[in-house]
């Protein structure tokens, strides 16, 4: 339940970039719009988030990523007004939508889990956000073409509504309504507004959480500029761009599965993390050789090395904070640590929108390599204590 739920939450918050090239010229939809947009979806994410973890205990994980189903849905349903300004207004919404998922998830699934299956499970749960994207990537392009724009969106929209019905079946088990938590009082709240004392429990989760504002930046980066950057730099069509999106989003859901697998056995996560950066930087570096004569075929490959290594660590990471964070603190430490991740996803997109509008997509690209590169550092940088 909790990766059907994740599936659609991504396929909320993915559609208007997929769609952005399809959208009416008087929106204003360029490079630099486009990076605001993403950024203030993870702005809305990034306090949205554990607000939600502070909610969770006392309403339960599924019932509050159904409430964010239900926000981000309305919020892309304003994006039919076809006004430009109102995107923005939709997107801090949307990002509040999706904020719910991953305290909510990681408390169901650290409640239902045994620990020796934590790193597969909780891929496997990550791995919905590609699979939402894939589906975006192949499916929305399809129905603009056919019918329209709006016609796409509202498909997104309806079957996202089903989603939070069918959830509503099961929601009772899952959520434990015998084992609830009082509501938060208001200065609890109020604390959550900064909620980096999240990472006090264990001296391993402010390294990784550095790490992860930095690998969510060019995570988001992909996410948001690839079928923009095809489209504009390389002259694809919107479904063969959106085709190569969809390789990426698959890829990431692989590896997601395959490294939440490999970790269990392993027991090597900083390595894995560590290793995921710099083939994200890598290729990252290598997308800013492709041009109008570029072979689709080698755009489709490093899109789909681009997904693995951007978005394969989402799960280990998960499952690593879940792993060294005392059983009653695995929401809060999830929200302060999906915080850090969501000051990447503001910064990433935004930075990377300007400095592409004014020094050209090559220098934005190899600035967002250098980045990830020096992020993978602070997975090892030296602990008083070992976590391994």
């Amino acid at each position: 339940m909790t990766l059907l739920l994740q599936i659609w939450s991504a396929v909320l918050f993915k559609a208007t970039p997929v769609i952005a090239p399809a959208l009416p010229p008087e929106m204003g939809i360029d490079k630099a719009f486009l990076g605001i947009f993403g950024s203030v979806i993870f702005l809305g994410a990034m306090f949205g988030s554990p607000m939600a973890a502070l909610f969770v205990t006392s309403r339960g994980g599924v019932r509050m990523i159904q409430l964010g189903l239900l926000t981000s849905s309305i919020a892309l349903l304003t994006i039919l007004t076809g006004v430009g300004p109102v995107l923005l207004c939709a997107a801090i919404f949307i990002g509040f939508g999706y904020s719910p998922n991953a305290p909510g998830g990681s408390y169901v699934l650290s409640r239902h889990t045994p620990v020796s299956q934590r790193g597969l499970i909780f891929s496997i749960k990550q791995a919905g956000v590609p699979l939402g994207g894939a589906l975006v990537g192949l499916v929305v392009p399809v129905i603009e073409r056919q019918a329209g724009w709006q016609a796409a969106m509202l498909t997104v929209i309806i079957s996202s509504l089903i989603i939070v019905g069918f959830a509503g079946i099961f929601r009772r088990n899952l959520d434990d309504e015998e084992d609830r938590a009082p509501d938060p009082n208001p200065r609890q709240v109020l604390r959550q507004l900064m909620p980096l004392h999240g990472l006090r429990h264990h001296p391993l989760l402010p390294r990784i959480s550095t790490m992860a504002a930095v690998y969510g930046g060019g995570q988001m980066v992909l996410f948001t500029y690839l079928v923009f950057y095809l489209t504009e730099r390389v002259e694809l069509s919107l479904i063969s761009a959106g085709a190569a999106y969809a390789a990426l989003q698959i890829s990431s859901f692989v590896m997601r599965i395959a490294s939440g697998w490999l970790n269990d056995r392993l027991r090597k996560p900083r390595a894995m993390l560590a290793l995921f950066g710099l083939v994200t930087a890598a290729t990252i570096y290598l997308l800013t050789t492709l041009n109008a004569q570029s072979a689709y075929q080698t755009v489709v490959v490093l899109s789909a090395i681009a997904g693995a290594g951007a978005a394969g660590w989402n799960g280990v990471f998960l499952s690593e904070v879940a792993r060294v964070t005392p059983p009653e603190h695995v929401a809060e430490a999830t929200g302060a640590a999906v915080f850090c991740i969501y000051f990447g996803l503001v910064l990433g997109p935004l930075f990377f929108g300007f400095t592409a509008e004014i020094l050209g997509y090559d220098f934005a690209f190899t600035c967002m390599a250098v980045i990830t590169a020096i992020g993978s550092i602070c997975v090892f940088w030296p602990m008083k204590r070992k976590a391994d």
